[in-house]
């Protein structure tokens, strides 16, 4: 895992959270450092041609693979990278993201290839 966060300068209150390669072992944990808000999840399934991989979003302090439900499953195409924004922004208190194979809310798979998740936030 390579989780980096990078705020902009202090005149632009955005912040861009980056893993290249997360997996299911790789669950990102407070990602961001603190509350805000989350605008858009990119993620990037190129590594793997055919198989769907679901991006897990968790706005619950220090969430656990196969215990916690998801606040947000999003699904991406094998071979394809795939945005979804949110207008207005959706307020947390921590940010955490993981990948994993099948969409179940509980699953603990992983995808058969890392994926790259980038989540635009406050």
């Amino acid at each position: 895992m390579a989780l980096q966060t990078t705020k902009y300068h202090d005149g632009v209150k955005f912040k861009v959270v980056t893993d290249q390669a997360i997996t299911v072992s790789d669950i990102a944990v407070n990602a961001s450092g603190g509350p805000g808000k989350l605008f858009s999840i990119t993620a990037s399934n190129l590594k793997s041609a055919n198989t769907i991989v679901y991006v897990k979003v968790y706005f619950s302090a220090a969430p656990i693979l196969g215990t916690t439900y998801p606040d947000l499953i999003f699904p991406v195409s094998g071979g394809a990278s795939q945005t979804l924004q949110i207008p207005y922004g959706y307020d947390y208190t921590e940010l955490g993201f993981s990948c994993t194979l099948n969409a179940t809310p509980l699953d603990t798979t992983d995808p058969s290839a890392s994926t790259a998740v980038t989540l635009t936030c406050s």
